[in-house]
């Protein structure tokens, strides 16, 4: 059975948690496109972060290609706007926070 709980901030849904029996995402993003996920699959924590516009290198117009053609990627173009896209194995065992929200003020 899979969960998801929506947090919504007005009217802009800001942030996702799902839970399935293959995986648990945190999904953080804003109202442009722009979003930091992190999830926990087969003990191992993945990250990734994404921009709301292309990036242009060609390692990232490589990865479109392999999007497109190769996995069949429904939204192929997405994959050029990865900046971070990475497994965190050192994480998945230990208590250490992977965010921590602070609005603290600055001195």
């Amino acid at each position: 059975m899979s969960t998801r709980n929506i947090l919504w901030i007005d009217e802009l849904a800001v942030a996702n948690i799902e839970d399935s029996p293959e995986r648990m995402l945190f999904i953080l993003r804003d109202d442009d496109g722009t979003h930091l996920t992190i999830w926990l699959q087969d003990g191992v924590f993945r990250f990734e972060c994404s921009s709301a516009q292309p990036l242009g290198s060609v390692w990232y117009e490589a990865k479109r290609g392999i999007a497109r053609n190769v996995l069949k990627y429904a939204n192929w173009q997405k994959h050029a706007n990865y900046f971070i896209n990475r497994r965190l194995d050192h994480f998945a065992d230990s208590s250490l926070p992977l965010i921590i929200f602070s609005n603290a003020a600055k001195s």
